[in-house]
């Protein structure tokens, strides 16, 4: 049963660059739905990854600093 709910996880972590959102979203209904039948410890692991995608996202999306002139 771990391996069909993986799969679509998986396929998901190789389009997180591109498509972000979706990604997250399907961490949050993996999280509340094996926390609801009884399975949190998987669950724990899909928040931690949208956790990581969350932070990703903003780091990605920080402007750069700019130069500093004379260095």
């Amino acid at each position: 049963m771990l391996r069909i709910l993986l799969l679509p996880y998986t396929l998901l972590t190789g389009v997180v660059g591109r498509y972000p959102w979706p990604t997250i979203a399907f961490c949050a209904v993996m999280t509340l739905a094996l926390t609801l039948l009884g399975q949190p410890f998987y669950g724990v692991w899909f928040a931690m990854f949208g956790a990581v995608v969350l932070i990703w996202l903003d780091q990605s999306r920080r402007p750069k600093p700019a130069p500093i002139p004379g260095e």
